[in-house]
Formats: C-alpha cells, sequence, structure tokens
C-alpha cells in the first residue's frame, strides 16, 4: 500500500501593510490614468440652462473629445474662459473662425459668413421678434487665434454677441462635444 500523504503547498499571507501597499499602487495608477485621459483625451460635463435648446437640454451629460482637436465652422464645444464673468463651462456653437467675417441680419434672423447664408435647422426660432443683438455690430472680422460662438436658442445665450464673452480664444476651447452620453434614452452621437 502507497501511503504517500499529499502536502498543500502553504502559500506566506501578505501583511497589512504590502496589502494597503498594493492597493494604494493600483488606486494611484487608476488616478494618474484619469487625469491623463482628461487632460489629453476628453472628459464629460454638463450642460447648464438651455441656451443650446433644441439640440441639447439642461442637465444632459456630454462627452467632449479634447484629442488633436482644431476649430471647425458648425462645431459644439465646451469653453472655459480664464479671464470671464462666467465662471462654468459653457457650450455653444462654432459659427465662424479666425479671419471670417460675420454679417447678421437680425431682423429676419440670418447670419452670413465670407457672404454665405448659414443653413441653420438647428436653431430655435422665434417668429414673433427679431433675434437678439447683445450689442454686438452687425458685422466684424473674428481676430485671428479666436471664434465666434453663439448658442441655438438665440435668444436666451449668452454668447460671442454679448461684450461679457465676445469672441473666444482658441485656447479656452476644453474640446469638441461629440456624444451624449445621458440622460440614457438619447445616448449617441451629437450632430453639429
Amino acid at each position: 500500500m502507497n501511503n504517500e500523504f499529499k502536502t498543500e503547498e502553504v502559500k506566506p499571507q501578505k501583511s497589512r501593510a504590502s496589502l494597503l501597499y498594493e492597493t494604494l499602487e493600483i488606486i494611484s495608477i487608476a488616478l494618474i490614468v484619469v487625469i491623463l485621459i482628461n487632460l489629453f483625451v476628453g472628459r464629460m460635463t454638463t450642460v447648464v440652462g438651455d441656451s443650446m435648446y433644441p439640440t441639447l437640454h439642461n442637465t444632459e451629460k456630454l462627452w467632449v473629445s479634447r484629442l488633436g482637436y482644431t476649430p471647425q465652422n458648425g462645431d459644439i464645444v465646451v469653453i472655459q474662459e480664464k479671464n470671464s464673468a462666467i465662471s462654468e463651462p459653457i457650450v455653444k456653437r462654432i459659427i465662424a473662425t479666425e479671419n471670417q467675417t460675420i454679417k447678421f441680419d437680425f431682423e429676419n434672423w440670418k447670419v452670413f459668413v465670407d457672404g454665405v447664408p448659414l443653413e441653420e435647422d438647428y436653431i430655435n426660432y422665434e417668429d414673433w421678434c427679431a433675434m437678439k443683438s447683445y450689442g454686438c455690430p452687425e458685422e466684424l472680422v473674428v481676430p485671428p487665434g479666436y471664434v465666434f460662438v453663439m448658442g441655438d436658442n438665440r435668444n436666451h445665450s449668452t454668447d460671442s454677441r454679448d461684450g461679457r464673452v465676445g469672441v473666444i480664444s482658441e485656447d479656452d476651447i476644453m474640446g469638441k462635444v461629440v456624444a451624449r452620453i445621458f440622460p440614457l434614452n438619447k445616448f449617441g452621437a451629437v450632430g453639429n
């Protein structure tokens, strides 16, 4: 009869200090990855207010991409101005980029960029009144390194027409809105 005893290999238990160190290491790596994603790839933001209605609604969650972004007309972007009266990030649509000429026909809700009227089926028209100018001149040229932005809810938007905001430095653009994350029934790409 073969009486071989099987012995279990006893693994040394990790000390509490070792477990704590490993946990802190994992948390640190995860935190660094999150920070790098926020700095270079993108981030989530929340729509505050109704200035982008009907395209976007108050409290919707958006994914904003920073990766290799160059401002383009029609893009919906998130802006955080460093020296502005508006402290929180704002979501707006780029109407014109550097060196482009903008002309407004406020009475008829028309915007022209370099003499071409914009096709703006996304805006919230108010037939009973003119588009507000907020003190903006009827014609202007966007300076180099800047963009001109407006909300889709034109008469209820604090944007580049308002002297408190004005033209936006490209450096103040946090990124382009690429997707709606919440509410889940509207999850998906945000059209520009």
